[in-house]
C-alpha cells in the first residue's frame, strides 16, 4: 500500500471485538477467528479511526524507538496479511 493510501475494512466480512489488549477478529466467510496481539490492535484501531498508512507510521514512530522504513514495512507486511484473510479490501 503507498503511504497516503487509507485501509478498507470488509466490515461485510468481518465481526470483531476487543478484550484486554487483543482483537479478536472473525472472518465470517471462513468462520475463522483471528487473533492480535497488543501492538497490531494498537495498528488495527488506528485503521478503525480512517488512519492513512503515513499517519499509522508517524504515530507508532512517535510511540516506539523504531525508524520510520522498519515500521513501514512491517505495517505493510500486516496489511497484506490482512488482505489474504479478506478482513481489509
Amino acid at each position: 500500500m503507498k503511504k497516503d493510501d487509507f485501509i478498507k475494512i470488509n466490515y461485510e466480512n468481518i465481526a470483531y471485538q476487543k478484550i484486554k489488549s487483543n482483537t479478536y477478529i472473525v472472518t465470517l466467510s471462513d468462520h475463522k477467528i483471528h487473533q492480535l496481539d497488543d501492538i497490531a490492535t494498537h495498528i488495527w484501531e488506528l485503521i478503525c479511526r480512517k488512519k492513512s498508512v503515513n499517519e499509522i507510521v508517524e504515530i507508532l514512530h512517535n510511540e516506539y524507538d523504531v525508524d520510520k522504513d522498519t515500521l513501514l514495512k512491517d505495517i505493510n507486511e500486516f496489511l497484506h496479511e490482512l488482505k489474504q484473510k479478506n478482513i481489509i479490501l
